[in-house]
């Protein structure tokens, strides 16, 4: 099984991380902020891809969420992502 988690350079969605990487899920780390993409860094293996996700592309967002079996949103609340996420993951 692949899990996507949106936001995993916050702290909560590193906390994610943390967890998952205890558990035999394959895990795709999507972030926002390449300059953030470093914190991610302790999570490299063979079970965790990381992976920049614009998400206010809507093809972009559409194909993280084909890619993975389960998403854990995690990108904090704003006005930029609004629903965007929960939209695209029930079309």
């Amino acid at each position: 099984m692949r899990i996507g988690v949106f936001g995993a350079t916050g702290r909560v969605g590193k906390g994610v991380l943390k967890v998952l990487e205890r558990e035999r899920f394959q895990v795709t780390a999507f972030y926002r902020n390449p300059a953030k993409a470093r914190e991610l860094q302790d999570f490299r293996s063979e079970k965790f891809k990381i992976s920049r996700l614009d998400l206010e592309d809507p093809e972009a967002l559409d194909e993280a969420c084909e890619e993975c079996d389960l998403l854990i949103n995690c990108a904090g609340p704003s006005d930029e992502i609004k629903d965007r996420i929960a939209v695209r993951c029930i079309e």
